[in-house]
């Protein structure tokens, strides 16, 4: 929570704990049988959930205590996240639906149906009781009303990639909704009025496989794409990407998150080592996202090129006026 350390979970099923100022490994923990496809903190931060690909859960406290574990799903688990209160906690898997759970219980409350195949990624509002979801075959996010009972369980349904949608994420402003695709664009939405506001479209022809909005600045957000690289994106200054971090990493970029005071990014990929594919997701105390780590030269190498992207974007600042000549970070300074 604090920032000072990053866990990543890997396809082997391990935990492991990095320290974030040396990028140096510290603990190595043998969490599930199966990948671990994500994981997520509480927003009191003195719990993790985990989720394999077997949907299976597991309950953690912050001192990697396994209290318990129950089968969520019966396919791969895509996305978790808790509510305001931390009472509750969604799920979404490849098996089309999305579950309610009571915390406390570990009991599924409900089930929502709607998607036509697998939702790729779900997150609860920060203060309201609204889920989003975005769809892989169906391309579609729909807006939710977790609560039990509810009369109108699915409150929108909007149209607006033309791929599976890979990435949603919430701003902390609350109005905001920013969802990334295999189109390879970017979309604002205003949940006010089911409006897109902003459109982005980077100068690659990848898919978005990640995005998460600065900690501090409500305009500025950040993608990952299928091609590796990093962009800077400001809401309201053109479709245009602000900054750039060309081959950050030499394959997908799965995931990424801010530090928490908002002047370094960590980013994760898959990547070929020497038993193989080794891809990582995971979560991180905080932000809940995950990251690909295999070594910590990487790791630094990838922080130290974001943040220096981000010195870039805040030294030449873009207006509307200035959105054509987006600033480009072909590679980062000497950090070794």
């Amino acid at each position: 929570p604090d920032g000072r350390r990053v866990l990543t979970c890997s396809q082997n099923g391990e935990f492991t704990l990095w320290n974030a100022a040396s990028f140096n490994f510290e603990t190595i923990l043998q969490a599930h049988n199966n990948p671990v496809r994500t994981a997520t903190v509480s927003r009191s931060e003195n719990w993790l959930i985990s989720a394999d690909d077997s949907g299976q859960i597991k309950y953690w406290q912050m001192n990697f205590n396994n209290l318990k574990q129950t089968q969520a799903h019966g396919e791969p688990i895509r996305g978790v996240s808790f509510s305001p209160t931390d009472l509750k906690f969604a799920t979404c898997a490849d098996d089309a639906t999305i579950k309610i759970f009571d915390f406390a219980r570990a009991k599924a409350e409900t089930t929502l149906n709607g998607h036509g195949g697998d939702v790729r990624c779900v997150q609860w509002h920060d203060t309201k009781s609204v889920v989003a979801s975005g769809g892989g075959r169906d391309c579609v996010v729909k807006l939710w009303d977790p609560r039990v009972g509810a009369q109108r369980q699915c409150l929108s349904t909007l149209h607006m990639h033309k791929g599976s949608v890979n990435c949603l994420k919430w701003n902390q402003n609350g109005h905001h909704l920013v969802t990334g695709s295999k189109d390879a664009s970017l979309k604002v939405t205003d949940i006010r009025t089911l409006k897109t506001i902003s459109s982005h479209v980077g100068p690659y022809s990848k898919d978005i496989a990640s995005v998460t909005w600065h900690p501090h600045d409500e305009r500025v957000f950040t993608s990952g794409a299928g091609d590796g690289s990093i962009a800077y994106w400001i809401v309201g200054a053109g479709s245009d990407p602000q900054a750039e971090v060309r081959g950050a990493h030499e394959s997908q970029t799965n995931d990424i998150a801010w530090h928490p005071a908002g002047h370094m990014l960590v980013a994760g990929s898959s990547v070929v080592v020497a038993s193989g594919d080794d891809q990582v997701t995971g979560g991180v105390p905080g932000g809940g996202v995950g990251f690909a780590f295999v070594g910590a030269s990487e790791v630094r190498l990838v922080a130290e090129a974001a943040k220096w992207s981000q010195f870039a974007l805040a030294s030449n600042p873009a207006t509307e006026a200035d959105t054509d000549r987006p600033l480009s970070v072909q590679s980062p300074p000497s950090v070794f």
